[in-house]
């Protein structure tokens, strides 16, 4: 009997994952159904498109963490792109979106960013960066552990700790 055994690295830079949800409206606050949407991670230029559901609603799972921008478009609407979405890990950021009647050529670029306020979830998480003491070499990557301190404000891992004597 012969038996095979595969032993899988992890990617160092996988940090977790967030999802964006929100509803798509015309001017009058009608829903728009059928609106394509468009996610894009602009450190990579990755994208993940979904079409908005009959209440004009829609859910992008999966996502990496980081910046993204979102793109609308449906026949008979102006285009509209959203810069400045910072996804964290385990978030769930709502983006409300308003198409205006016009050509399909025609986009409208907004740059507000979408609401950093978790409402649907409980769970904090943050991002560790890379270069948090790992180093890869070849396809294994030795880390040194790293001390997390909590505190009565929550920090990120890599920013300064005040020192107290």
């Amino acid at each position: 009997m012969v038996v095979f055994i595969t032993i899988t690295c992890a990617d160092v830079s996988a940090q977790g994952t967030a999802q964006i949800h929100g509803t798509i409206r015309d001017a009058s606050g009608a829903a728009v159904p059928g609106a394509e949407v468009k996610v894009t991670q602009t450190d990579t230029g990755v994208s993940r498109s979904v079409m908005s559901g009959t209440d004009g609603g829609f859910i992008v799972t999966n996502l990496a963490t980081g910046p993204h921008q979102i793109e609308a478009s449906k026949e008979g609407f102006s285009k509209v792109a959203q810069t400045g979405i910072v996804l964290q890990v385990n978030g769930d950021p709502l983006v409300e979106i308003a198409l205006k009647v016009g050509a399909v050529n025609e986009q409208v670029s907004v740059g507000a960013n979408a609401s950093q306020v978790e409402t649907r979830n409980s769970a904090v998480g943050a991002a560790v960066p890379e270069y948090a003491g790992c180093r890869p070499h070849g396809s294994i990557a030795f880390c040194r552990p790293i001390t997390v301190r909590l505190s009565r404000a929550l920090r990120p891992p890599w920013a300064a700790t005040p020192t107290s004597r």
